[in-house]
Order: C-alpha cells, then structure tokens, then sequence
C-alpha cells in the first residue's frame, strides 16, 4: 500500500493499533488470558510512542 504522507501513514498506523487491541481485550475480558493481557499492553505501548513520536518517523 502506498500512502500519500506521513501523516496518512500514522493515521492508518494507529488505527489498525486500536482495532488489534480492542480485539485482545474482548478476549482477555472473556478468558483472563495472560497471553491477551500482554497483547493489549504492548499494544497500548506502541500505540503511545508512535502518536507522540509522530514527528520523529522519515521516509
């Protein structure tokens, strides 16, 4: 996929972040799996250096 900017390219990053995450916590919320707690915490990791390090990615 190309993307027209950068700006695009965080857009459709952090979107596709969020949607993964919601993901593993519906299923920790079912399960309790230590396997989905981890996920959704990495995920909320990445999701916040990459919104606020948006400046910092080159081409």
């Amino acid at each position: 996929m190309k993307y027209k900017s950068s700006e695009e390219f965080h857009d459709h990053l952090l979107g596709a972040i969020e949607k993964k995450r919601g993901y593993h916590l519906k299923r920790f919320e079912e399960h309790k799996s230590e396997q989905d707690k981890g996920a959704v915490d990495a995920l909320a990791w990445a999701y916040t250096l990459i919104k606020f390090g948006k400046g910092n990615i080159k081409k």
